[in-house]
């Protein structure tokens, strides 16, 4: 007798449809693990937006979790070590307790969004329409010309935000406002640092009206807090928020100290920062993550995934499959989030920031923790041109550590130098290789200490990699000297 067809199985739905795809999307091979352990403690009975019920289901969830797994993944009797030193066992004991924290992480972001009270997502929506409001701002002014020097209007950039306002949820649960500021303008709460287009966060961090003032202020390169007409972004330290910076990464190091900073001094502050795909191709944003990682140090890292990055696409500027799987190499818990929901937003950053606070308080470098966030989001592209210097001028080097061509009065190839000081970053226009050519200068032989002569005018006595580093040093400083004063400084 042919045996009768098993029934579909019932669709899924509400929160056992989110456990399915967090885990179909981080753990796959033991999905179907995860629903059989949802359904035994009794979680399709759960309530909505029921965040006691939803810290029981936690507990009872994680308990039956931990003793399926083990019955289920064993390694095979006789498995070689894995890696040098460490057995299968071992291994298949961490693969274990990875999953049981991944689920257990997933049912307490729940458990954090459901627990949002209502004035908490009544200020959510404002945030967000605020920002969007003073984005559209930004760019009316910018585009309607109505900032002016003078007789000319300001370029400005305004960098959009369009697309990530949930970031504003990011801060909902951080110390944040009046309450972490001292007497005296110290900032004690925590810390944030966005970049261009999380405008979110910063109104997040100070939610009144000085703090779009400030923005305006800034954006328009205007006088007055916070940046006093110095620069083109947002941020004021007194209330926790770094300025944004044009090399991306900056903030990520400063981050990491501050990180550092916290730990020691045993505050349970957490530093958060933000940066968008491509800035986390970046050496700076890696060495920040891996040093945090390595000291477990109460910091939370979000990569914005805005398919922007200057124009360049994803597959350019990274072969991950989600931009969470960077924490896996080093050694931290990530997860993808949503970027455009805001409880979702919310519950990633409340979480992260409870993991970071937790280890913080029990002062061990050991175990202190951080985490990691991919947050998809879309939004527009501004691109900034780059300024160029025009050929055959002897414009020195303008940073330490960059390499300019300068050209010879003699009219042979341009050597390059290393290291000038930053005080000769601006160079009269004037400077070209016919005004320089009728300056006095060494016309013979002219030695530094431990490098080799030269018989150039006005070129330095050593090319890179032909001495020693404080020879190549005072050779280059006497270089763009001798360039700008006819004369080789004592």
């Amino acid at each position: 007798m042919p045996r009768a067809a098993a029934s579909p199985p019932s669709r899924l739905s509400g929160l056992a449809s989110r456990l399915s795809a967090f885990v179909t999307e981080r753990h796959p091979l033991v999905v179907d693990l995860a629903l059989e352990v949802f359904d035994a403690v009794g979680g399709g009975k759960l309530k909505p937006r029921d965040s006691a019920g939803l810290e029981t289901l936690r507990t009872a969830f994680r308990r039956e979790l931990a003793r399926r797994r083990y019955d289920r993944l064993k390694a095979p009797e006789g498995t070689d070590h894995t890696t040098p030193g460490t057995t299968a066992v071992k291994r298949m004991e961490q693969a274990r307790a990875e999953i049981v924290d991944a689920c257990d992480g997933f049912l307490r972001r729940e458990s954090i969004a459901a627990s949002l009270t209502r004035d908490e997502r009544i200020e959510i929506l404002r945030g967000m329409v605020l920002t969007r409001a003073v984005d559209n701002r930004l760019k009316q002014f910018f585009a309607g010309g109505e900032v002016r020097w003078g007789d000319t209007p300001f370029q400005g950039k305004g960098f959009r935000s369009l697309g990530q306002e949930a970031i504003y949820a990011a801060g909902i649960r951080l110390r944040r406002g009046p309450a972490h500021r001292g007497e005296d303008g110290t900032w004690r709460g925590d810390v944030v640092a966005p970049v261009i287009r999380d405008i979110g966060i910063a109104l997040a961090m100070r939610h009144d009206a000085e703090a779009v003032r400030g923005v305006l202020t800034a954006q328009m390169g205007k006088d007055g807090p916070p940046m006093y007409g110095r620069d083109l972004h947002t941020g004021d330290f007194g209330w926790g928020v770094l300025p944004a910076t044009a090399p991306l990464a900056i903030g990520s190091l400063s981050i990491a100290g501050m990180a550092t900073a916290f730990w020691r001094e045993g505050s349970e502050r957490v530093a958060v920062c933000f940066i968008g795909e491509g800035g986390s191709s970046l050496g700076e944003w890696h060495e920040a993550i891996n040093a945090c990682a390595a000291r477990r140090l109460p910091a939370v890292f979000c990569v914005e995934n805005n398919q922007t990055a200057l124009s360049t696409p994803v597959p350019d500027t990274s072969a991950v499959r989600v931009f969470a799987d960077k924490a896996v190499g080093y050694g931290i818990p990530g997860i993808s989030v949503d970027g455009t929901d805001p409880e979702a937003v919310a519950a990633a950053f409340t979480w992260a920031a409870e993991r970071a606070r937790a280890g913080s308080a029990r002062r061990s470098s050991r175990r202190l923790r951080c985490a990691c966030a991919g947050m998809p989001t879309t939004t527009t592209c501004c691109t900034s041109a780059r300024i160029r210097r025009p050929r055959g001028t002897t414009t020195p080097c303008t940073r330490a550590g960059t390499r300019t061509a300068s050209s010879t009065t003699s009219g042979r190839s341009a050597t390059r130098c290393r290291g000038t000081p930053r005080s000769w970053s601006r160079t009269p226009s004037s400077t070209t290789p016919s005004s320089t050519a009728s300056r006095p200068g060494p016309t013979t032989s002219s030695r530094v200490r431990g490098a080799r002569s030269s018989t150039w005018p006005g070129r330095p006595a050593t090319m890179p990699g032909w001495a020693s580093a404080p020879a190549r040093r005072r050779a280059c400083a006497w270089s763009c000297s001798s360039r700008l004063a006819g004369s080789r400084p004592r």
